[in-house]
């Protein structure tokens, strides 16, 4: 009788799965050096069946722990794409009853869109970097917000956190890996 049962659990729950994720996300398309620094490129991204949802002005992404302020600082700037800009704080902009994790001494970059009119069909926003002294990265939480666009929560900010990869001074258990992988392949090439 078991055998017969499970099947029809999950048959019955695939055929009530959302096929259609909605979101806004920001996404690492790559990263490019200069002399002494690594600019971090990304793409926002947003996602939603046709009217459900959209981003309003004041909508935004943040990413989180990106680099270190003040004197001997890592991080050197941020960009936005067209129709958005760049901001940076110790703490915050979190997405509607989002928790990430947040150190408080590093630095993180939040891009707000300020277009306008409401985005409201899917798309990627390319424009976007995070400059930093340092080529390593890691990979965070971000936060978004974005907001509901119909029926009785019209109106009614909606939170998503997710994981990015972000500029990192990498940690010393890092660094001695990488040291002895330089290390093995040193020793084979002699």
């Amino acid at each position: 009788m078991r055998r017969f049962y499970i099947p029809v659990v999950v048959l019955a729950f695939g055929l009530f799965a959302p096929t259609l994720r909605a979101g806004l996300m920001i996404e690492n398309t790559g990263m490019s050096g200069g002399v002494g620094v690594t600019q971090f490129l990304y793409d926002i991204v947003f996602s939603t069946a046709a009217g459900q949802e959209q981003i309003n002005p004041g909508d935004f992404v943040t990413a989180y722990d990106v680099g270190t302020p003040g004197p001997g600082a890592t991080f050197v700037s941020a960009t936005a794409g067209p129709n958005w800009t760049a901001s940076t704080s110790l703490t915050g902009m979190n997405g509607p009853q989002t928790l990430p994790n947040d150190d408080p001494s590093l630095i993180n970059v939040t891009f707000t869109y300020t277009g306008a009119t409401p985005i409201t069909t899917s798309g990627n926003f390319a424009g976007f970097s995070i400059t930093s002294t340092q080529g390593g990265f890691v990979i965070d939480d971000y936060t978004s917000q974005r907001t509901d666009a119909s029926g009785p929560d019209g109106g009614t900010k909606i939170g998503e956190v997710g994981r990015v990869a972000v500029p990192a001074i990498p940690e010393p258990a890092s660094l001695a890996l990488v040291a002895l992988g330089a290390a093995a392949l040193l020793r084979r090439r002699a």
